[in-house]
């Protein structure tokens, strides 16, 4: 019986990567997986990315660019999640890539008997060999993981799984229900610059009754030397505990609140 493969979103913010766009909209372009959309939102970028977009854009019409004045990684992703049309929403960093089997977790995991609202695949880092952007190494143990249940979910991902080798909190790595991100209103805080991606995961888990973990690294860090990541700006006080207390209290928000754990603060930074 032939699966009806449900559209995927894809995301990318980009601002000032002239350098990496292309590896990542090109890990894009190599999907077996053919039902997705790319919605690249340029926040505000003064480089070539602009050109080297418009080049995937002319050659698939899968791909989309939306151009906006620079107001933040937040805000990029809440113009995607605007244009987003997917059954599901997935996200890619500019300086990121990912496997040619990424998005081929929802066909393997046989779609249409499923009622899943979140799939979390595992990371880490990878290069261009060939034609092909694949991991270093690949993990010894592969296998999934299937939960059902909010409550089994949150003790599950804040007790047995291990959030410091696997992080719960990125977006990166995960597939989101666009109809659970419109129901409950969604979004990323547009004023936290630090952890904006803890805290919408934290608000998205509480709705979760159904997961999905593939214990299969297809999302890779290129690991370019040189450039500058947000988490690495250098703040004032003020703006340093906003950001802290945002994501703590989105943390109680959150169910895991009753699991507690060391390894679990730790991984938060709590």
């Amino acid at each position: 019986m032939e699966i009806n493969l449900p559209k995927v979103s894809i995301i990318v913010p980009v601002y000032n990567r002239q350098d990496q766009i292309d590896s990542c909209l090109k890990s894009i372009s190599l999907q077996k997986y053919s039902n997705y959309e790319v919605l690249i939102v340029d926040d505000g970028s003064v480089d070539a990315t602009s050109r080297i977009c418009s080049n995937y854009i002319k050659k698939d019409k899968r791909f989309r660019y939306y151009y906006q004045d620079n107001k933040g990684v937040s805000a990029a992703r809440n113009k995607g999640l605007k244009e987003a049309n997917g059954e599901w929403v997935t996200f890619v960093d500019s300086d990121d890539a990912i496997t040619a089997t990424h998005l081929s977790v929802l066909e393997e995991l046989n779609y249409n008997k499923s009622n899943y609202c979140l799939i979390m695949t595992s990371h880490g880092g990878g290069m261009l060999k060939g034609d092909e952007f694949v991991p270093y190494t690949n993990l010894k143990n592969e296998h999934v993981v299937h939960k059902e249940g909010n409550r089994d979910i949150v003790n599950y991902l804040f007790g047995e799984f291990d959030p410091i080798k696997n992080p719960v909190y990125p977006i990166w790595n995960k597939f989101f229900k666009r109809s659970i991100i419109k129901e409950f209103n969604l979004s990323f805080h547009e004023d936290i610059s630090v952890g904006e991606d803890q805290v919408f995961v934290m608000e998205y888990l509480i709705h979760t009754q159904e997961l999905f973990w593939i214990n299969r690294i297809s999302y890779l860090s290129l690991h370019w030397t040189g450039i500058s990541h947000l988490g690495g700006i250098l703040r004032s006080p003020d703006n340093f505990w906003y950001n802290q207390l945002a994501n703590y209290n989105s943390l109680h928000y959150c169910p895991v609140k009753f699991y507690q754990s060391e390894s679990w603060r730790s991984s938060s930074g709590l």
